[in-house]
């Protein structure tokens, strides 16, 4: 293995660089099987087996990630750890095998580098993005012998975000012109990345049904994206598309939407009262800047005030305003807690429907008077 680990960190020159060089190799070459059965439903194999075969479980992927950094002087442990995308509260007062149900490894901070958490199972994401459902949770980490009880960071809504511009050129008749542009940071990145590299003849296709869902009948003119099989850059997508329809004309003017493909909060705070908490994942945010480019004739009416929520569970914050012939759109939405206590629930309900009422306004457009 080596010879192999000086093969995969030819031409890096930072150990950070060695690093995702490792963890590349180990989440795309070495296949993920499940063994779930036998005695290796527990054990692992030997490093060297894993590494010959090319496959193997989350317990073999985080021990051959561990063997191949110690190859290049990184210290690292594996560590057992209970996955759940909506995590409960973990006990681990009495650590028991039946507690955990994946592996990963942990590397302590060194040096100028802090201390990571890495998965071997995760295909699409970077060294510095955990999947949802290992963030959050108290593991086990097995150091030489001895059991080290931490628990794994989450994600803040600045590093985990949903970032979105859609510009709008309104004609006076016919069809609009849409462009679309997605900058996802974070693990929502990831779920782009994964949908853009996993059928890439059929990128098109994909992404012109993600956006049918969203705004509804129209037509995909020309689609750009970053190369996402970097999974260190940034991932970005470009989408120009024809919209037939938008909104409601009318002989006074135009309706349109302020927003589109809002949170459906409501759902979660249907229940009017809880005893259990609610379970939302890790922090995430959503950035979306709408821009509506008026043709002539057209003038922004009166525009909806700004609306700004601040809760302990997150803040919403959304303003119209004009800018020459645009009318602009800007919403914010971030949740800076995994879960809803039962005592912030009814708070929880009034902020989604605050959130419901700004999203589903309307803007306004009227006809220019002519003297």
């Amino acid at each position: 293995m080596r010879e192999k680990t000086a093969q995969l960190c030819e031409g890096c020159t930072t150990t950070g660089a060695k690093i995702a060089a490792i963890y590349r190799f180990v989440t795309t070459d070495v296949r993920y099987e499940a063994w779930e059965f036998g005695v290796h439903g527990y054990k692992p194999y030997s490093t060297p087996v894993i590494y010959e075969r090319r496959h193997g479980d989350c317990k073999d992927k985080a021990l051959l990630l561990c063997a191949l950094l110690g190859e290049i002087g990184v210290e690292s442990h594996p560590v057992l750890i209970f996955a759940d995308d909506r995590r409960s509260l973990d006990d681990l007062e009495l650590a028991m095998v039946e507690q955990f149900n994946h592996c990963i490894a942990w590397l302590p901070a060194a040096g100028d580098r802090p201390e990571q958490f890495l998965d071997g199972t995760a295909t699409w994401h970077p060294t510095d993005t955990l999947p949802e459902m290992d963030q959050g949770a108290k593991v086990l980490i097995v150091d030489n012998g001895r059991a080290v009880m931490r628990t794994v960071p989450e994600t803040t809504p600045e590093r985990n975000a949903e970032r979105e511009e859609f510009q709008i050129t309104l004609q006076p008749a016919g069809p609009a012109q849409l462009r679309v542009e997605y900058r996802p940071i974070g693990n929502l990145a990831v779920d782009l990345r994964a949908r853009l590299a996993t059928e890439p003849a059929r990128r098109n296709e994909v992404v012109e049904r993600q956006l049918v869902h969203t705004f509804g009948k129209l037509s995909l003119e020309s689609l750009d994206c970053s190369p996402v099989l970097d999974l260190q850059a940034p991932v970005q997508l470009v989408a120009v598309a024809s919209l037939p329809e938008l909104g409601n004309r009318t002989a006074q003017g135009w309706q349109l939407p302020s927003t589109w493909g809002e949170e459906d909060l409501q759902d979660l705070a249907g229940e009017p009262e809880r005893r259990t908490p609610l379970l939302l994942g890790v922090p995430r945010g959503a950035v979306r800047t709408v821009r509506y480019v008026l043709p002539p004739g057209l003038h922004a009416a009166d525009l909806p005030p700004a609306v700004q929520r601040q809760a302990p569970f997150g803040s919403f914050h959304m303003q119209w305003r004009t800018e020459g012939d645009q009318v602009v759109i800007e919403r914010h939405l971030a949740f800076t807690a995994s879960r809803i206590t039962t005592r912030d629930y009814a708070a929880f309900r009034d902020f989604a429907a605050a959130v419901h009422a700004a999203d589903t306004q309307l803007v306004l457009l009227s006809k220019d008077s002519h003297r």
